[in-house]
């Protein structure tokens, strides 16, 4: 495993992106050089625009340059994203426009603590009629020339910093629908083959899983692990014939169970090949720590989650 940093993948690619897409813009909340949104506007300074601490003013001016044909990057921490949720909603959301949200600082942010941890995103933005990714590192790249191309408003979810699994995925492109609006997405992927349980997770959450899946091993439990980069849409299909074979299932989030990706897979599941669940996430209030100790706090860290499975799975 490598330490990379995804704001810095995204901002090496939407300045690519630049060159290739003339009316991508980017704006920012006076955080430009926390979302590595530097390298873009040296190169396009009339394409780029510090809004400054105004998330909600950031979002109705991406509005407007939507409906002129411009395509909006708007760059926040995830945790800011909810003071401009009516602007997200009215303005962007209900009236489909393409502006793509770009969420740094997602899940745990160490020691700024509870004030700044970006544990809620996901499920509030995921209510609205709006595309919604948590990529790991892997596919980053790939999500963000994909929403160049794909014209739906957008959520992406980034992290201070994740860890590389050095597994390039073969990506695939779906088609699915947002209110009967075609959406491309990338489909989910399986990490690993295994026979006794099937776990789900995407993000930075991606690479403890896969460490988990070695160490359930040592338990004799032979692990699935499959990607789900698009919560929504949620593309069901490998999911259920995994759970077809294992008859399992956990999910692994580093976010809070509601609104979630394990809320997103379990409700699907229920409906279609109900089985028996379990889901690991954030709850409570997390203070301030280094992101190995709030993990293991909120019993997501590796030794935790191979306990509690292995534990489960006994019951």
């Amino acid at each position: 495993m490598e330490k990379v940093n995804p704001r810095k993948v995204f901002g090496k690619t939407i300045a690519k992106l630049g060159e290739m897409y003339p009316e991508i813009v980017v704006l920012d909340a006076d955080l430009g050089s926390s979302t590595c949104t530097g390298e873009f506007k040296k190169r396009f300074p009339e394409r780029y625009k510090d809004c400054g601490v105004s998330e909600q003013d950031m979002m109705g001016t991406a509005a407007g340059l939507a409906i002129t044909g411009k395509k909006p990057y708007a760059c926040t921490f995830a945790i800011f994203i909810g003071r401009a949720w009516e602007q997200i909603r009215q303005s962007i959301a209900y009236q489909g426009l393409d502006v793509k949200i770009i969420g740094t600082h997602g899940g745990f942010v160490g020691e700024d603590g509870k004030s700044h941890h970006g544990t809620e995103d996901v499920g509030i933005i995921r209510t609205l009629p709006m595309v919604c990714v948590v990529p790991s590192v892997e596919e980053l790249e790939e999500v963000l020339y994909l929403t160049a191309e794909d014209k739906n408003p957008t959520y992406i979810r980034l992290f201070r910093q994740s860890d590389e699994m050095k597994i390039k995925p073969e990506i695939k492109i779906g088609r699915g629908f947002i209110n009967g609006k075609g959406a491309w997405y990338i489909k989910p992927y399986r990490i690993k083959e295994g026979r006794d349980v099937t776990l789900v997770s995407n993000g930075r959450m991606l690479s403890k899983a896969f460490n988990l899946t070695k160490e359930l091993g040592l338990y004799g439990i032979d692990a699935e692990l499959i990607s789900i980069p698009y919560v929504k849409p949620l593309d069901d299909e490998l999911v259920i014939e995994s759970l077809k074979k294992t008859g399992k299932l956990v999910t692994i989030e580093e976010h809070r169970k509601e609104g979630g990706l394990g809320e997103a897979v379990s409700s699907v599941v229920s409906e279609k090949y109900p089985v028996k669940t379990k889901g690991l996430y954030i709850s409570g209030i997390i203070g301030s720590g280094k992101c190995s100790e709030l993990y293991d706090f909120s019993g997501l860290s590796v030794p935790r989650m191979k306990e509690e499975i292995y534990r489960w799975l006994k019951d």
